[in-house]
C-alpha cells in the first residue's frame, strides 16, 4: 500500500503488515496488542528504531 509514492503496508497471506515505522508502531499499539512479524518467510528483517540523541 502507498501514500504519496511511499509504500507503509504490504497485504500477505490475508494480513495486513505496517512499516514499522514509530508513527506505524504507535498506530498499531493503539488499536490493540503489537505483534510484529515478518511478511513472508524470506523478508528481510526491519530496521532497529532509532534511538534519541541524548542531551548533552
Amino acid at each position: 500500500m502507498y501514500c504519496d509514492g511511499k509504500m507503509f503496508a504490504i497485504v500477505a497471506d490475508d494480513q495486513l503488515f505496517i512499516k514499522p515505522t514509530d508513527a506505524g508502531r504507535a498506530w498499531i499499539s493503539a488499536q490493540g496488542t503489537l505483534q510484529e512479524a515478518p511478511p513472508y518467510p524470506q523478508a528481510k528483517p526491519p530496521p532497529k528504531p532509532k534511538k534519541p540523541a541524548s542531551a548533552s
